[in-house]
């Protein structure tokens, strides 16, 4: 009888309780998003360890946009510079070098097409940022990066890291005055390259300092530019 009693009690309790709805999952947390790309395997080998890690890094570049790319409907056709300039941080999730060789893991952030507090432009029937340069409203800037290469210089460049030149060649890849770095040489110190411009040389140099980099000519004012060697040298403003 007992046994009874206490099933009923036990029966009417289940029955008064109150059912819980399932919790929804925000879609913030329900997935990653893709402008940040975790797990990107970077390898390549080459004549030195210097080119070995610059083409291991293109190489992780290139696979994390086509998996941005992927999820978000950018156009999955971008250039090598076009990729750089979009991507804002690279964070060594790990990495090994050799005499001629790299490999190692990334976490790659990408500019993300969603503005604060707003929606996804590539799912809500818009387009992405245009590729080769931050968006930015109409003006001097937006207008500098939609006109065509007009002069091409030979620069050197000196460097202390791998780090340091890789933060030089991005800031450049991101003013609007530059229109494209071509590598002609590169070792562990210093890199030999010709560089297209979108205004005069003089007048990028002004505008290139607003962006973290130096542009100067290779000689002094009033001697002659070298015969041999590239006629500018170009380095991260202020050394940093």
């Amino acid at each position: 009888m007992r046994a009874t009693i206490r099933a009923g009690l036990m029966g009417a309790a289940l029955l008064a309780a109150p059912v819980l709805a399932p919790v929804a999952i925000p879609a913030a947390f329900a997935q990653d998003d893709p402008a940040v790309q975790r797990g990107v395997p970077a390898e390549a080998t080459a004549e030195n360890a210097v080119v070995a890690k610059e083409r291991a890094i293109a190489n992780a570049q290139r696979l994390a946009y086509q998996r941005y790319a992927a999820a978000t409907g950018a156009n999955p056709n971008a250039s090598p510079s076009q990729i750089e300039s979009m991507v804002t941080s690279m964070v060594v999730e790990q990495e090994r070098s050799t005499l001629n060789g790299y490999s190692g893991r990334y976490t790659i952030r990408f500019r993300s097409a969603r503005p604060p507090g707003g929606t996804d432009t590539a799912t809500a029937g818009g387009t992405l940022p245009p590729l080769g340069g931050p968006a930015s409203p109409s003006g001097s800037s937006a207008g500098a990066s939609s006109l065509p290469v007009s002069s091409r210089i030979e620069a050197g460049a000196s460097f202390r890291s791998l780090d340091e030149w890789l933060a030089l060649r991005r800031r450049l890849l991101a003013q609007p005055s530059v229109g494209s770095v071509d590598i002609l040489a590169i070792s562990v110190e210093g890199a030999k390259l010709t560089i297209g411009l979108r205004s005069p040389p003089n007048v990028a140099a002004q505008e290139l300092v607003t962006g973290g980099v130096m542009l100067v000519p290779a000689a002094p004012p009033g001697v002659p530019a070298p015969v041999t060697g590239p006629a500018w040298r170009v380095g991260l403003a202020g050394g940093a």
